[in-house]
């Protein structure tokens, strides 16, 4: 069933989005990548969300920067290689409309 546009997926790829709140971030897959977990990895099973902590909001976005990469494959259920044949993911807050972080494969060199 299509999506009104207000809530389609923002970026490419798989998108986290988070909830800044006084005592942590919520981390969820937005519904479209979610999707496309399931259509390339029916055998999957996505968390719903996750919830990091902090003393306070002046902690984010450093504290959970070095987390990312293992925060998308928790949530996902996948390995960076799967996240990489899906083009990457990014960190998105709809509150702010922003990227905050975004992790692309690195391009395979040709050996010719």
């Amino acid at each position: 069933m299509p999506r009104n546009d207000r809530f389609k997926q923002q970026t490419d790829g798989i998108q986290i989005n988070i909830w800044v709140s006084h005592h942590g971030v919520n981390y969820s897959l937005h519904p479209d990548s979610e999707d496309l977990i399931q259509d390339r990895f029916p055998n999957a099973r996505p968390l719903p969300n996750v919830l990091l902590g902090y003393e306070s909001k002046g902690e984010f976005p450093d504290r959970h920067k070095p987390l990312w990469e293992q925060m998308a494959t928790m949530l996902t259920d996948l390995t960076l290689e799967q996240i990489a044949d899906l083009r990457g993911f990014a960190i998105y807050n709809p509150e702010t409309e922003k990227v905050v972080w975004r992790w692309k494969p690195a391009r395979k060199r040709s050996t010719a």
